[in-house]
């Protein structure tokens, strides 16, 4: 009997299986050498709310890549169906535009309704969906927000209490160190994410004895005179081996007799909080175990469609698989290791998966270096590794800025913060100075993304620019604000020089660089250069 190459490696799997080799070695097998069928994903509008003002529904659709490549999405259809609030029943069949399905609904009335699409093969419609997607849904008439109410709109802009919003976040530990907090208030960073969610509480808290419900809405009543907001970790919350011990942490902390339960408590006890931001759900978990954080988002989603929920993923073939679990997409991509001058490469893969996944991003620019984790058994490892520049910082920011990101959570303070701790990497001799220097810096970077927020968040779409380059890679867009005021941003990829130039188009007014990285050499033409990652910005001259 001859085999097919496909029956080769089920016969393969099978073998390895029967002799005990890891689940997740088999699921990165399986998706990697046998031909799936694509998976759906409904990414607009999210959180289970459809704003009646947004009448529409996107949807995304995506496939690994195989040897083989991906399957056309041309030869596949998707039939979408509801019945509404009233009892109407509305059905479509749309045609996938590269990886994208748009149904601009017709009237609904208000009220809930349930959503289901079918992914269909054509010419073989008969056979039965290949995948059916289910989502439970609320139709909502524009309406007054909450206090705090967050949600993403159509373009994938961030509203809070019905105005854009731009997060310009900082991954922490926890807010109790006192010298930390006067930190974070005395900055333009508008939201934290602490790891350490469960052990949440103030500076001064932990002699106070407060129940960690109770030092979390602390935390959270702390920050809102200061309009900053919270986004608090459930990322540890999943039944599942990679995360089952953090949420053996979280039930401790807050009850619970099983995860959902837990789950339940938290986002119920905290969600009407007008501090809240987003719920972080998702940190790099394995694409195996994607149910698992589909199931939790629409329990948050469920109990707190006021604020939605948010991931990060480092694997960015599988990125796109994500966009069930979580309504904003995060990506980490970490281009600053040993080697200089550096290069953005990896941020290109990462940004490009965005764009696979159809959703909006919240980035995740790097801030630290790499020894600080290399240098944990031998200390001396930790000089064999960069230490981010405030130029490469801002290259990294400004790229994913001009490839649509929308939020941007640098990662992160701690790691900003232990080279100059004497407990933890003594032998370097940092120092308190050389620390607040670093962090000086670090605040830069808000204050500029909070500069920028009125073009990243205006209705005008980005245009991306055509560059002429002699050697190596580098990226463009044009941004207007509310006003029409035009920006440019522009990004070198690295490592190289790239020598080139950008010709802005006709109808706008003189520019004048920021940076030092580009110049005008004819009106409207400007010639750029540096080596590494760096970042430049043109706005009008005065």
């Amino acid at each position: 009997m001859k085999l097919k190459g496909s029956s080769i490696v089920a016969l393969l799997l099978l073998i390895l299986a029967t002799a005990g080799f890891h689940a997740d070695l088999l699921e990165f097998l399986r998706r990697r050498f046998t031909q799936t069928p694509p998976e759906i994903a409904l990414v607009f509008p999210t959180q289970g709310w459809l704003p009646l003002e947004e009448s529409l529904l996107r949807f995304n659709i995506s496939q690994m890549k195989t040897p083989r490549g991906e399957a056309p999405f041309e030869d596949y259809c998707l039939q979408v169906s509801l019945t509404d609030a009233k009892g109407n029943f509305h059905q479509e069949t749309l045609e996938w535009e590269n990886h994208t399905a748009t149904w601009a609904l017709p009237e609904l009335p208000p009220g809930k309704f349930t959503l289901t699409a079918m992914l269909l093969e054509k010419g073989r419609e008969d056979q039965g969906p290949l995948q059916t997607l289910q989502r439970q849904m609320t139709a909502l008439p524009p309406h007054p927000p909450a206090p705090g109410e967050t949600r993403l709109d159509a373009l994938g802009r961030t509203l809070v209490d019905g105005t854009p919003f731009l997060p310009i976040g900082l991954f922490i530990s926890n807010f109790h160190e006192e010298n930390d907090w006067e930190l974070f208030l005395d900055s333009d960073f508008n939201c934290f994410m602490p790891y350490d969610s469960p052990g949440l509480r103030l500076p001064g808290d932990a002699a106070r004895g407060l129940p960690p419900l109770e030092s979390a809405k602390a935390v959270l009543d702390a920050l809102q005179p200061y309009g900053k907001k919270l986004i608090f970790s459930l990322k540890g919350l999943h039944d599942i081996p990679f995360t089952r011990e953090e949420g053996k942490n979280f039930q401790r902390a807050y009850g619970g007799a099983d995860f959902a339960e837990t789950t339940q408590r938290i986002v119920d006890a905290l969600g009407g909080h007008p501090a809240m931001l987003a719920w972080y759900i998702n940190d790099e978990v394995p694409l195996q175990d994607v149910k698992a954080v589909e199931e939790r988002r629409l329990q948050v989603n469920q109990r707190d469609p006021r604020h939605p929920t948010w991931g990060v993923l480092c694997d960015y073939a599988e990125a796109p698989f994500f966009a069930i679990a979580q309504d904003v997409m995060g990506v980490d991509p970490y281009p600053i290791l040993r080697k200089s001058p550096s290069d953005q490469k990896r941020c290109v893969e990462a940004m490009d998966a965005v764009e696979r996944s159809g959703q909006p991003c919240w980035s995740v620019p790097q801030i630290f270096s790499y020894g600080i984790y290399k240098a944990r058994k031998d200390p001396e490892v930790y000089h064999r590794f960069l230490v981010p520049t405030l130029e490469q910082e801002r290259g990294l920011v400004l790229y994913q800025a001009i490839r649509g990101a929308k939020g941007f959570i640098l990662y992160s303070f701690k790691d900003l913060k232990r080279p100059y701790q004497e407990e933890y990497l003594k032998p370097f001799g940092g120092t308190r100075e050389e620390f607040l220097k670093r962090w000086e810096e670090t605040k830069t970077l808000a204050t500029l993304l909070k500069e920028l927020a009125p073009w990243i968040l205006s209705e005008t779409p980005r245009q991306i620019l055509p560059l002429e380059t002699e050697e190596g890679e580098a990226a463009a867009a044009l941004f207007q604000n509310a006003q029409g005021t035009p920006m440019v941003l522009l990004a070198n990829i690295g490592p190289e020089d790239p020598q080139g130039t950008l010709t802005l188009p006709p109808e706008l007014p003189p520019m004048k660089a920021r940076y030092g990285h580009a110049v005008e050499i004819s009106p409207g033409t400007w010639q750029f250069s540096g080596e590494d990652i760096w970042g430049e910005l043109l706005l009008p001259q005065e």
